[in-house]
């Protein structure tokens, strides 16, 4: 009796299984959800679309994130700290562009203007001392002569 054999001429019944590249490396897969997140490390930035997205972006206990807002001149910095018990930072800021200032350079002829008027003014001042000075000397020689006056009605005898 001939074998009868219910699977067709060259089919094997050993499983085969399928062959896979040497080179795989299971640490390259990235799983799509993680695609979308992005990947900072402590002291990195963020570009986000409004301040609500940054309080709600979630870092790691020990770890500071500093936003940049794409639609607004903010920043924004969120700091956790090392206990998963601390509540986050969250510091807001203002981006304002400064104008780069240009000191004005004063030419020979306003330097000596501006040196003249000071020259004057302190030639006005020493006057002012001057005189104060002066009246203050004549005030004390008029006590002085009052007072010796005054002594002398008092040593003689009435």
């Amino acid at each position: 009796m001939a074998y009868n054999s219910y699977f067709p001429v060259g089919y094997s019944t050993i499983p085969q299984y399928p062959q896979y590249q040497q080179n795989f490396n299971p640490n390259s897969y990235q799983n799509p959800q993680q695609q979308q997140t992005q990947q900072i490390q402590n002291g990195g930035y963020l570009t986000v679309r409004s301040e609500e997205e940054a309080r709600n972006y979630p870092i790691a206990p020990g770890n500071s994130v500093t936003f940049f807002n794409e639609t607004q001149p903010y920043c924004y910095k969120k700091t956790m700290g090392f206990s998963p018990l601390d509540r986050p930072t969250f510091e807001k800021y203002r981006i304002v562009k400064e104008e780069d200032v240009i000191p004005e350079v004063q030419t020979g002829q306003q330097a000596d203007n501006a040196f003249e008027q000071l020259r004057a003014e302190v030639d006005d001042l020493k006057e002012k001392v001057r005189v104060l000075m002066e009246g203050k000397k004549h005030d004390e020689s008029k006590s002085k002569r009052n007072h010796a006056d005054v002594s002398k009605n008092e040593k003689q005898p009435g």
